[in-house]
């Protein structure tokens, strides 16, 4: 027969070694644990103070709005509809005898995009086939359609 205390006694280090490398995980996870805990407290600390945010935002701008940051388009069209309801033909007439330029193969789809992009805004809106503002407020920093005449830069839609 063999002794195998040996043996034994490096099973048992090798047992150690296993038992060290576990507490160092323990403490990881522990650690890791308490992270979260603490990301929990702030977040429910957060939320009590708050309401739960709406599902769809607001996309009606605050009145008035400063229709200057619009491209030129967008502020011809706003200071055309200024004179009350028009059509889109109308709309492409007045377009047409200004120096506003479309860069589109149908200028028609063009105004008609500027129209539809105005209108989620909610700057426009189309009634009985005629687009017309939505709020005469809307336009007060836009200027006349005379003004924008003169200016000969390139357009693109809304």
């Amino acid at each position: 027969m063999k002794n195998i205390t040996d043996d034994l006694r490096e099973r048992v280090s090798e047992l150690e070694f296993e038992i060290t490398e576990a507490q160092r995980e323990l403490e990881s996870l522990l650690d890791r644990k308490v992270s979260l805990m603490v990301l929990i407290a702030v977040e429910e600390s957060r939320w009590k103070t708050r309401e739960q945010p709406p599902l769809m935002p607001d996309l009606t701008p605050s009145l008035p709005l400063n229709t200057k940051s619009l491209p030129p388009l967008s502020q011809f069209l706003l200071s055309s509809l200024k004179d009350g309801g028009k059509t889109l033909e109308q709309l492409k007439n007045d377009v047409r005898n200004s120096n506003i330029s479309i860069k589109a193969a149908k200028p028609g789809r063009g105004i008609a995009v500027a129209l539809f992009k105005l209108s989620t805004k909610g700057l426009t809106e189309k009634k009985d086939g005629k687009w017309k503002l939505k709020n005469e407020n809307t336009i007060g920093m836009a200027g006349r359609p005379s003004d924008l005449r003169a200016s000969s830069a390139p357009t693109h839609p809304a």
